[in-house]
C-alpha cells in the first residue's frame, strides 16, 4: 500500500524543466566569444571566468575548456601571469580526472598560443609537469577528428573548433568543447 503512494507520487510530480541558468550561460558564452573577437580581451576573460567556475561548482566536463579559453583571454588583456595560471590550473584539473587523451589534444594548441606569445618558459613548465606525470606528447593523440567539412565556429555558442582538439561521435560529427553541441559536419 505504501509502495503505491510513493509511486503515485512520484508519477505525478513534473519532469524538471530545463533550468533557466544553463540558457544563461550558454548566451554568457556567446558573448564572451563575441567580446573575444572583436578585441575586448579583458571583458571576455571576466565572463569565462564565471563560466569556468559555475561548471567547476556544476562538475560539467567544459570546466577545463572554458579555463583554458579564460587564460588565453587573460594573456591577450595583458594579464599573463593570471593566464598562466588558468592554464596550470585546467591541466592540473586535467590530470587529476585522468583525462589523458584530451591532454594530448589541447596541448598542441596551447604550446603554439604561449610561443607565439614569447611564453616559451611556461611551455617548457606544463611540458615538465605533463611529462612527470608520464604524458608523451611525441605521438598524435588517439581518434583526432578529421578537419573536413567542419565548421570554423559552433553553430550554437561561437567558439572555435579545432579539428586537432574536438571529439569526434560515432556519426562522424563532432562535439563543441565550450557549449557541449554535436556539430554537424557540412557537405
Amino acid at each position: 500500500m505504501r509502495r503505491r503512494r510513493i509511486l503515485r507520487r512520484a508519477l505525478r510530480r513534473p519532469a524538471p524543466a530545463l533550468r533557466p541558468l544553463a540558457i544563461r550561460a550558454r548566451r554568457m558564452l556567446i558573448r564572451a566569444h563575441q567580446l573575444q573577437e572583436s578585441g575586448q580581451q579583458a571583458a571576455a576573460a571576466e565572463l569565462f571566468d564565471q563560466l569556468a567556475e559555475g561548471a567547476r561548482q556544476r562538475g560539467l566536463p567544459q570546466y577545463p575548456q572554458l579555463l583554458l579559453q579564460s587564460a588565453r583571454a587573460h594573456v591577450e588583456a595583458g594579464k599573463v601571469d593570471h593566464g598562466i595560471s588558468h592554464m596550470m590550473t585546467a591541466f592540473q584539473y586535467l590530470l587529476e580526472t585522468d583525462q589523458v587523451e584530451r591532454i594530448r589534444k589541447l596541448a598542441p594548441g596551447v604550446r603554439r598560443f604561449l610561443q607565439s606569445h614569447q611564453l616559451d618558459s611556461a611551455w617548457l613548465e606544463l611540458e615538465k609537469i605533463l611529462v612527470q606525470a608520464g604524458i608523451s606528447l611525441d605521438s598524435p593523440p588517439s581518434g583526432a577528428a578529421q578537419a573536413g567539412g567542419l565548421p570554423v565556429k559552433c553553430p550554437y555558442c561561437g567558439g572555435t573548433l579545432n579539428s586537432e582538439e574536438v571529439e569526434s561521435v560515432a556519426s562522424g560529427d563532432v562535439i563543441c568543447l565550450y557549449c557541449g553541441s554535436v556539430v554537424k559536419r557540412v557537405g
